[in-house]
C-alpha cells in the first residue's frame, strides 16, 4: 500500500468541546463559497457520503484540523487566505497557528497489534442504541461494539481508497468513559474507550459518526 499524507494544523487558541462545531463554520465563512467540498462534507445535491478528508478538533484544549489524503492539498485554500480574523459564533477571534506538521504513514494490516485510545466515539444510532440497551450480556454489547468499530475502520480506508485483503481483527478492551452528547440535536451516548487492531492508523484522525467534528478520534493516550 502507498503511505497517505496527513497534516495537522495545530493553534494556539482555546476553544470548548461544544465549539468544535462552532470553529468549523468558522473556517468555511471565511473561505466562502468558492471553498472545496472536503472542508463541509457537502455537495450541491445533498451531503458527500464519504470519509471525511479535512477534520476539525479539539486536541489539548486547542482549535485543530487534521488533513488526510486529498484534504492535505484541499487545505491550501485556506493556509494561502493569510486570514486570521474569524468568528467563533458570536465571538471574534484571531487564529494563530502554533505548529504544523506533515508526515506520510502506511496503513497496513501487521501481525502485531497496536493499542489506541479513542476519544467520544458515537457508535449507536437510534437503532442499534435500542438493540445494544436489550443486549445483558457483557460479551454480547462488546460484541456488537466491535463490529461497528471495525466497520468505521473499513469506512475509513474506503475513504482513502485503500483495500485490505487480510481480516481485520478490532477488540475493544476496555471502556474508559460512557456520556451523552448531542449531535446534529439529537442526544447519543459517547464512549472513551480503548481498542487494539492488527491495523496501523495514523493518530489523531476520527472514526465513526461526527469524525469531522473531533468525534471519535484516536490517540496513543488518555484523554
Amino acid at each position: 500500500m502507498e503511505p497517505i499524507k496527513v497534516v495537522k494544523i495545530e493553534f494556539d487558541n482555546e476553544i470548548l468541546p461544544a465549539q468544535v462545531t462552532l470553529f468549523r463554520g468558522a473556517v468555511n465563512s471565511l473561505l466562502g463559497k468558492e471553498r472545496s467540498d472536503l472542508y463541509h462534507n457537502h455537495l450541491k445535491g445533498g451531503l458527500r457520503y464519504s470519509y471525511p478528508l479535512i477534520q476539525y478538533k479539539r486536541l489539548n484544549k486547542r482549535a485543530a484540523i487534521v488533513c488526510i489524503d486529498e484534504g492535505t492539498e484541499a487545505i491550501n485554500e485556506f493556509l494561502n487566505t493569510g486570514a486570521k480574523h474569524i468568528v467563533l459564533g458570536d465571538r471574534p477571534m484571531e487564529l494563530t497557528i502554533g505548529k504544523i506538521t506533515a508526515e506520510k504513514f502506511n496503513v497496513e494490516v501487521s501481525h502485531f497489534r497496536t493499542r489506541y485510545h479513542m476519544h467520544n466515539w458515537l457508535p449507536l444510532n437510534k437503532d442499534n442504541y435500542t438493540k445494544y440497551s436489550t443486549l445483558e450480556s457483557i460479551v454480547d454489547r462488546a460484541a456488537l461494539l466491535n463490529r461497528v468499530l471495525t466497520g468505521n475502520i473499513l469506512s475509513f480506508l474506503k475513504g482513502i481508497g485503500l483495500f485490505v485483503e487480510t481480516t481485520l481483527d478490532c477488540r475493544i478492551t476496555s471502556i474508559e468513559k460512557t456520556h451523552m452528547v448531542t449531535y446534529k440535536g439529537v442526544k447519543l451516548m459517547a464512549l472513551d474507550v480503548v481498542f487494539s487492531s492488527n491495523i496501523t492508523l495514523p493518530l489523531s484522525i476520527g472514526l465513526g459518526k461526527g469524525a469531522s467534528v473531533g468525534f471519535g478520534t484516536i490517540t496513543n493516550k488518555k484523554s
